[in-house]
């Protein structure tokens, strides 16, 4: 009986969360010319995540810090792990979110190639999507202490950073690869 009454409640914990995700989450235009950078949330508890992220373990303050970065017309797109749960993930999470002014919640389905193909750069605390973007000639934001942090593309986040100096930063492929053969 215990079993089954806490298989229940984590199975209901999980169906509101996943009902709060998607209530949050906006569709977007496509055809305008939007532009932002793409967030994808790292699933929690994660090891990467939480031993690498330092004070961005909190992924919140990251995006916090990210959308008063940018210019007005400029948007932060958040989008959730398809695998999360409630953990880490209460209404706090959301209220925050739900405050920043630039900042768009999409579907957790959303494709992330297409989100990093369409944005103008990607950040994450630590995760894959800041790989994927700087192998595919995008810059990445990191947050945290990831394993390519040291690689070109890549743009460590710190109090002193501006915007300006994010747009103005480039990188070869040439220079990625002879760097990743190192």
């Amino acid at each position: 009986f215990w079993t089954l009454s806490l298989s229940v409640s984590k199975h209901l914990r999980y169906r509101s969360f996943q009902h709060r995700v998607f209530a949050l989450s906006k569709k977007i235009d496509w055809k305008n010319d939007l532009k932002f950078v793409y967030f994808p949330l790292a699933m929690q508890p994660e090891l990467t995540t939480s031993a690498l992220g330092g004070i961005f373990n909190d992924q919140m303050l990251a995006i916090e810090r990210l959308s008063h970065l940018l210019p007005e017309d400029w948007k932060v797109i958040v989008k959730e792990n398809p695998k999360q749960t409630d953990m880490q993930r209460g209404e706090w999470f959301f209220s925050r979110l739900s405050h920043l002014r630039n900042v768009i919640l999409i579907d957790p389905h959303e494709s992330s190639h297409f989100l990093i193909e369409k944005s103008q750069f990607v950040a994450v605390v630590t995760g894959t999507a800041g790989w994927e973007a700087i192998k595919g000639g995008k810059k990445a934001l990191v947050f945290g202490f990831a394993w390519f942090m040291s690689l070109p593309g890549v743009i460590k986040y710190h109090e002193s950073l501006t915007f300006d100096s994010i747009l103005s930063y480039s990188f070869t492929h040439e220079e990625l690869e002879i760097a990743y053969s190192r």
